[in-house]
Order: C-alpha cells, then sequence, then structure tokens
C-alpha cells in the first residue's frame, strides 16, 4: 500500500498530532484484524499497537464491528509456537469492500514521523461488540497474549454481540480482581455461560442487556442469580458480605415495554432480586458471602415494574431508568 494513503500514515498522524490530549478512540465500525500471518508483527493489524504507542493518555477505547453469517469455508488455526493464524476471507463492510489494512509499521518509531514518548497504558474502559470469532480471538490475545494494553487497569468493560461461541472465563480469569463496571449483553453467547458474579471481588455495577433470544427468560434470571449464588472467590478466600451498588436492566434492539414486562414476569427474578436488596439475616453474611445490591434500575416505567416485580419494587430499591453505557453506572 502507497504510505501516503488511508488510513495507515493519515490516521498515524491524526493520532500523534492529539497524542497529548486524546483519552477516549470510538472506532464505530470495524469488522475485523487482518487473520494472515498473525504471528509475525509486521504483517498484523497495527490499530491497536498504533494507539498504544501514539495515545499514551488513553483511558476509554471502544471497538465496534459486526457478526457476519457463519462461512464454513472460513476456519483459524489455533496458535501453536510461533504457527500463525490463517484465514481464507478477508475482512469485508457490507459495502462487499475489504477493509484497509492498517500497518503496525506506523505504530513504531520512524524518522518521518513526529513521535510520542510510549509509556505503560492507563485504559481504563474497554468495550468489544460485533467482532466474529477469529476477530475477537485476536482482540483478546492482543490484551492477553501480546500485552499491547495492560489489562490490570481495566475497571470497566462492556461486551456486546459477542460470538455464539466465545469463551468470556479466559477474558474474565485475567481481568476478574480489576473490573468494578460489567456490562453483558444477554444473547445466545451467554445462554451456556456459568457465571459467578461473585466471583469479581471489586464489582460495584453489573448492565444486563436482554434481546429476544432462545431462552433469554431463563439467561436473565441465571444471571440474576448469579449475583447471589455463595461462592469462593478466585484467590480462594471467601467472599464476605459484599455490595453491588447497582444492577441495571437494559433492553436491547427490538424490546418494546410489553415485551420486556413478559421477560421479566416469565424470568421469576422478583424473588431473587428480593433477596439482593433486602439485608441478609444477622450474621449470614460473613459466613455464606452474601452480596447485597443498594438499586435495580430497569428500562421501563414504573407501572410495569409494580406489575412485573411486586415484591421488590415493594421495597423501594426497584427504579425505571434508561442507560445504554455503563460509564453511567458510577453514579
Amino acid at each position: 500500500m502507497n504510505p501516503n494513503q488511508w488510513p495507515g500514515f493519515q490516521l498515524a498522524m491524526l493520532i500523534k498530532s492529539n497524542a497529548d490530549t486524546l483519552d477516549h478512540v470510538s472506532i464505530d465500525e470495524y469488522p475485523g484484524f487482518r487473520l494472515e500471518q498473525y504471528s509475525q508483527t509486521s504483517n498484523a493489524d497495527g490499530l491497536l499497537d498504533l494507539l498504544n504507542q501514539n495515545a499514551p493518555k488513553l483511558r476509554s477505547l471502544s471497538l465496534g464491528g459486526f457478526l457476519r453469517q457463519f462461512n464454513p469455508h472460513l476456519y483459524i488455526t489455533q496458535p501453536t509456537g510461533s504457527s500463525p493464524f490463517l484465514s481464507q476471507d478477508p475482512a469485508i463492510y457490507p459495502s462487499d469492500e475489504e477493509v484497509p489494512h492498517v500497518s503496525s509499521d506506523w505504530a513504531f518509531p520512524r524518522n518521518d514521523l513526529p513521535l510520542t514518548n510510549p509509556r505503560q497504558s492507563s485504559l481504563e474502559s474497554l468495550s468489544i461488540r460485533g467482532f466474529d470469532s477469529e476477530s475477537t480471538l485476536l482482540i483478546e490475545d492482543a490484551f492477553l497474549n501480546r500485552g499491547v494494553f495492560s489489562v490490570t487497569t481495566i475497571r470497566y468493560l462492556a461486551l456486546s454481540a459477542m460470538p455464539e461461541d466465545y469463551n468470556y472465563m479466559f477474558l474474565f480469569s485475567k481481568l476478574y480482581q480489576s473490573l468494578t463496571h460489567l456490562t453483558l449483553d444477554l444473547d445466545k453467547s451467554t445462554l451456556n455461560l456459568k457465571l459467578k458474579l461473585s466471583f469479581f471481588p471489586n464489582l460495584e455495577c453489573v448492565q444486563l442487556i436482554i434481546h429476544t433470544t432462545y431462552r433469554a427468560r431463563i439467561n436473565l434470571r441465571n444471571m440474576v442469580r448469579s449475583l447471589s449464588d455463595n461462592v469462593v472467590r478466585l484467590d480462594g478466600s471467601n467472599s464476605g458480605f459484599k455490595i453491588v451498588r447497582l444492577l441495571h436492566i437494559a433492553l436491547g434492539p427490538g424490546v418494546y415495554s410489553g415485551v420486556a414486562e413478559q421477560y421479566l414476569s416469565g424470568a421469576s427474578i422478583d424473588e431473587y432480586l428480593l433477596n439482593l436488596v433486602q439485608h441478609p439475616p444477622l450474621g449470614l453474611s460473613r459466613l455464606m458471602g452474601w452480596t447485597k445490591l443498594n438499586m435495580v434500575t430497569v428500562d421501563v416505567s414504573e407501572t410495569i415494574l409494580a406489575e412485573a416485580l411486586p415484591m421488590t419494587f415493594a421495597t423501594g430499591c426497584l427504579k425505571f431508568g434508561e442507560t445504554d453505557h455503563l460509564s453511567q453506572l458510577v453514579d
């Protein structure tokens, strides 16, 4: 590619020229990361390297792609040693144009580019949505294996429209100590996720987004129940008395108030929520690792909440509200 063409050189210049002030980047549509010869850095997609090396103050990163239809001819080999990732199908935009390659060469020192002084990243917020399995694997690999960004500083994590076969637990095993805010789509990708939210010792806010997918009610119930499960944390200690400040239940595309009422009622979560917002019996919290919720908000009206979740609503801890981004859950 001509080095003066978009997106390599121009994107590098744009990021470098704003390096001193740039703290948030949102890539709204980027279908995939290059898979060919991924073990060789010079041939890998360099988008994350570019950001890490030239935006030292970056605190928030949102990566949005889209899930393509399953292609039986698309394959990926699991890396062993120095074996590269392979794919027969390049990333394609909906317009059928091939996704341009962001060369990692522009991320590193060159004589013809103004440079910043790269340092350890301070990334706090990460949002990933709508990538296919191969691209998601490569993003995860960049964080967890190549160390493009430090995972120990990430407090806010949003995972939406994930691939159906995505393995959440590997990512969570690296982030469980630092996360304070977690957003999950309750779609097909989380149907079989056996997640214990009490694994996260510092978790303060949880946002669950419901969809009109198969078994969505069971999925919602399982996730709410996972907040109340008494478990031993990954470090082997009992979780003790734990307070999660906010649980927010958001509505995904196509889920309207009438549908939401059926979901909330059909999920049978009222009793679970009631137990979470009430104080545990005296002496039980320390022995059994009780979780306490300060507030639950749902994107429907007060009338619907009162009818769908009457016991929890009567406690005064159940509110109606709207939020579509995990950073808004702080206050």
